[in-house]
């Protein structure tokens, strides 16, 4: 009872200081995240962008732990050392992004890659089952968070190169504002299905004398 109060207070709040923020930020002399950067392009599609795939890629890292300790039992330690592979996958693509930026002089080619990749890495864990090899599975999970590592220091310098020096200061806050958001709406949305569908499938397919106790 205690948390659904806090959720609907939360969802209250948000209802209210969301038009509040939208008003105060179109009628202030120096907004703090001025709305035109979201009508323009490319600069709104780089942002929200960076939004989507924040959103996606955390809340596969968020849930993947789930699925190591429930459906292929392992232990907690063993489904957290799993996400090490995607970690040092994207980190190697963020930096060696940044390289080949400088080698090639050419911004297009990291979102478009980063892009295909966060769009390919969930669409190939939606195929994952327990008796997939683990090598499958640490592969598809890469694929995210490698389209990230090419996403995001590309997004970064595309979004400064397309913007006046003058505006490259909040351009850079909106654009890691936005980001930010996007891995809190991740997480919460995602664990706010999970939840929700493990309530309604463990009703469904537990069975038992014990089975008010499990679901």
């Amino acid at each position: 009872m205690l948390f659904r109060s806090l959720v609907l207070t939360a969802l209250s709040i948000f209802v209210v200081s969301t038009p509040l923020l939208i008003y105060i930020e179109f009628h202030a002399p120096r907004p703090i995240m001025p709305l035109y950067l979201f009508t323009r392009s490319p600069r709104g599609n780089l942002i929200f962008s960076n939004f989507v795939s924040a959103v996606t890629i955390n809340a596969i890292i968020f849930n993947m732990p789930i699925f190591f300790q429930a459906v292929r039992l392992e232990t907690a330690t063993s489904s957290g050392l799993r996400l090490l592979v995607s970690a040092l996958a994207g980190t190697i693509c963020g930096v060696s992004t940044g390289f080949l930026i400088t080698w090639s002089r050419r911004l297009k080619w990291p979102l478009v890659l980063g892009a295909a990749l966060v769009f390919l890495g969930p669409v190939t864990l939606t195929t994952i089952n327990k008796d997939m090899p683990i090598s499958i599975i640490l592969l598809f999970l890469a694929l995210g968070s490698m389209g990230q590592g090419f996403q995001f220091p590309g997004t970064f310098m595309a979004i400064l190169a397309v913007s006046d020096q003058a505006e490259q200061a909040v351009v850079t806050s909106t654009l890691m504002l936005w980001r930010s958001l996007g891995t809190v709406i991740g997480v919460a949305s995602s664990s706010l299905v999970l939840q929700n569908a493990l309530v309604k499938y463990l009703d469904a397919f537990v069975s038992g004398p014990d089975k008010e106790e499990v679901s």
